[in-house]
């Protein structure tokens, strides 16, 4: 290098933009410069060289570096600022030392959140000692850092960089913040909720712990919140629960805490102090109990049997709660436990309470009962002083019911006509509030009678049974064993009200009927002669209910002839004789002594049912012959081909003995005697030899005698009009005067439903009412039985 002749030994050196080096003298004379780039910047350096370097040693160390000349660098008048985040400082840059051409200063700092404004100033030799104002401006962030000190701003100019220091004060501060610090929950379940934000974001994830102080109280619904530096701002809510604890209590307050866990959490946030949320739990709870009753309601009976219900407290008291329980009418129904006492501990589990029904033997119907649970204040806790008593109604089923019972002796009640008795027993059912009286009817005293016409019981003796005796009614009927009914009734004024509903008993009573349909044939002699008379006496043993006739029949009327055919009895002549005569016919004829037979029977259709199975009664008389023979002994005395010891009894002089117009030679042997031998109403003379045996001889349900005519006796389909009248009754069987009138005497009764007797009668018994107007049909033969006709009618009247 060349110095200057004037130079000292000292020069300086600058790089030049175009990589050029330039020297001049200490005066700042350019004095040369290299031929070639070099690389370097463009201040200034300080260096020296000796003269004639090719000449001289290079000196110590110091004296041949070149070293940059520090006052050329960019300077400023602002010292060390501070800067809070979010603000900015301005600087006023300048160059120390003219530049060889114009220089850029540029500006950055390693601080991430710095910037500037502008980032570069250019400067040249005219400006470089004007300064120049840069403006540097902290971003505000959410991270708390702390004050920085010595942070720095860069600059870069001469091809080389330098610094200036500044400070930063940071404006953020680690905290949890949130939505509210209150909240009200009940014990209702009811809630609320809170949310929870970090203040700044962490460096790494914050975790907090989220605690109820009384979680009988209230309780949370995390008891964790994790914060990670994505999340630290979104809201996590919260919520707060209410929780029953059955106590009455108040309304309780209590905190919720939220606290850093700091073995988990960004060192930053470890300081930061709990945060409290203060909860209020509104208490729900009121003094009280609940009484439940088996299936709704309290059912007993007098069977005794039994219900229950139980009591339990609504709330939790502090000290023992004693009930008591009591029933109003332990007649009625009864309760196992006179007190029940709760506790702290018990206070809400159930306690059963039986109820047992009580039994009586009045018909009082279903009670009802109260049983009442009370607070027995004394002993129990103060906040139950004022409860209200409960009340359980129960009803107690009654098994008693108003009744009488009746025990027939044996079983069955019997008496006989006469003074055969026989009792039976009363009892009431349950006992009356007042006297009961039963009063006691047999539905027909004409067979039976009770000894008493009333029974009465007291509330003292009802369940002590009484006897009432039943005597037989005799009569002279023959009316076989007579049913009646005694009815047993409550006579309702007299008796006590619960009894009055009571509904009559019956029970039937046999009367034994010691009475026998019969009647009595006499005669007044067994010899008569012929031209005299004799007679038969008939009368009943017994009185009937309807007339009774009595057919008298001669087994040979050409011996002994008639004076009538029937006798009748009633109802009122029934023990009075009847007499009738026969006379014996005195002919012409030595025919000797004749055995005559009378027969006495029961005329069925037209008589008392009673008598219709009495047998036929028959008395026998003799004949006597007033005639003598004048003539030679004949074997064949009536000359029909018979030999007199051939002939049938009684035959010897008839020819046709049985006169139903065959001789006795032509009539089956059997026949001979009989003049209707198949008893079909026809007499075999006046049949068809075929149909002599045959009663319907050709089988078409209609007796030979009924046909219409004799062509129809041997033709099934001739049927019609053999009812002429259409009243039931065969042509052949009705009076002549009544085959075509089906009532023959107007009564208004057909002659099928007539009693035989009464069929040409309207009024039969001739008590003044028509057999039509009469009670009924056992009525129409008997003048006593039911209601006369007024003398003014003419109701049943003939005449």
């Amino acid at each position: 290098m060349d110095f200057g002749a004037s130079g000292g030994a000292e020069q300086r050196y600058v790089w030049g933009s175009d990589g050029k080096l330039r020297w001049s003298d200490d005066s700042e004379v350019p004095n040369g410069e290299t031929g070639t780039a070099c690389t370097g910047d463009d201040r200034l350096y300080f260096g020296f060289a000796a003269r004639h370097e090719v000449d001289k040693n290079v000196g110590d160390e110091d004296r041949v570096s070149i070293g940059a000349i520090g006052s050329n660098d960019p300077e400023h008048t602002q010292g060390t600022p501070t800067i809070p985040e979010g603000s900015s400082t301005t600087f006023d840059v300048k160059l120390g030392a003219p530049p060889v051409n114009s220089e850029t200063v540029s500006f950055s700092s390693p601080y991430a959140g710095a910037s500037f404004s502008p980032s570069s100033i250019t400067f040249t030799n005219d400006n470089y000692n004007t300064a120049q104002n840069v403006t540097l401006s902290i971003a505000d962030n959410d991270l708390e850092e702390g004050t920085t000190f010595a942070s720095t701003v860069v600059w870069s100019v001469y091809r080389t960089t330098g610094t200036f220091a500044f400070n930063i004060t940071d404006n953020d501060s680690a905290a949890i913040v949130l939505s509210k610090t209150t909240t009200s929950v009940s014990e209702a379940g009811t809630t609320d909720s809170f949310t929870v934000v970090l203040a700044t974001d962490p460096a790494t994830d914050v975790d907090i712990s989220v605690t109820s102080a009384d979680p009988g109280e209230a309780t949370v619904s995390a008891s964790e919140l994790a914060f990670t530096t994505n999340n630290w701002n979104v809201p996590q809510t919260v919520t707060v629960t209410g929780v029953n604890d059955g106590a009455i209590d108040g309304d309780i307050i209590h905190n919720i805490t939220l606290a850093v866990i700091d073995g988990q959490s960004d060192d930053t946030y470890d300081p930061v102090s709990n945060s409290v949320v203060q909860n209020t739990t509104a208490d729900n709870d009121a003094a009280g109990f609940t009484v439940t009753q088996a299936g709704g309601s309290t059912l007993v009976a007098e069977t005794e049997s039994t219900d229950t219900f139980t009591v339990s407290l609504t709330t939790q008291p502090a000290t023992d709660v004693v009930l008591s329980v009591v029933s109003n009418d332990t007649s009625e129904a009864t309760v196992d436990r006179a007190r029940l006492t709760f506790t702290n501990g018990n206070w809400n589990n159930a306690q059963t309470v039986t109820v047992t029904g009580v039994n009586d033997d009045l018909d009082d119907g279903n009670i009802g009962a109260t049983i009442t649970l009370a607070i027995v204040d004394a002993d129990s806790d103060d906040s139950y002083d004022n409860v209200a008593n409960q009340i359980v109604a129960a009803v107690n089923t009654d098994n008693d019911s108003a009744g009488f019972t009746i025990t027939q002796s044996g079983g069955a009640t019997t008496v006989t006509e006469g003074s055969g008795t026989d009792d039976f027993t009363l009892v009431l059912n349950a006992q009356p509030a007042s006297d009961v009286v039963l009063s006691v009817v047999s539905s027909d005293t004409g067979e039976v009678t009770p000894g008493s016409a009333t029974v009465t019981f007291t509330n003292g003796n009802w369940d002590i049974a009484q006897t009432v005796t039943l005597t037989g009614v005799d009569d002279s009927v023959d009316d076989g064993n007579i049913n009646s009914t005694i009815t047993i009734a409550v006579v309702d004024e007299s008796s006590s009200n619960e009894f009055d509903n009571v509904a009559n008993q019956t029970f039937t009573v046999a009367n034994t009927d010691d009475d026998e349909a019969a009647f009595i044939v006499t005669q007044s002699a067994t010899n008569v002669t012929e031209g005299s008379t004799v007679t038969v006496s008939v009368r009943l043993e017994t009185a009937p209910t309807t007339n009774v006739m009595i057919d008298i029949s001669t087994s040979d009327e050409t011996e002994l002839t008639l004076g009538q055919i029937t006798v009748t009895f009633t109802a009122g002549n029934w023990s009075t004789t009847q007499q009738v005569t026969l006379t014996a016919v005195d002919d012409a004829d030595a025919d000797g002594n004749t055995n005559v037979a009378v027969t006495t029977a029961v005329n069925d259709p037209a008589s008392d049912n009673t008598y219709d199975p009495l047998g036929n009664q028959i008395v026998e008389f003799t004949v006597t012959d007033n005639d003598s023979s004048g003539i030679a002994e004949n074997p064949d005395f009536d000359f029909d081909g018979i030999y007199n010891w051939n002939e049938k009894s009684g035959c010897v002089l008839l020819p046709d003995c049985d006169f139903d117009g065959l001789l006795d030679p032509d009539e089956l042997t059997q026949c001979i005697t009989n003049p209707d031998c198949d008893a079909d109403g026809i007499k075999d003379g006046e049949e068809i030899w075929a149909c002599v045996l045959t009663p319907d001889c050709d089988g078409d349900g209609l007796k030979d005698v009924d046909e219409v005519s004799p062509a129809c006796i041997q033709d099934p389909k001739c049927t019609a009009g053999a009812d002429a009248d259409g009243d039931g009754i065969y042509n052949r069987n009705e009076l002549p005067q009544c085959v075509n009138n089906p009532d023959c005497d107007s009564d208004g009764i057909s002659d099928f439903d007539e009693i035989f007797a009464c069929i040409l009668l309207s009024d039969c018994d001739g008590d003044g009412l028509g057999d039509r107007l009469e009670k009924n049909r056992s009525c129409i033969q008997d003048p006593t039985c039911g209601p006369r006709a007024p003398s003014w009618s003419r109701i049943g009247r003939t005449s």
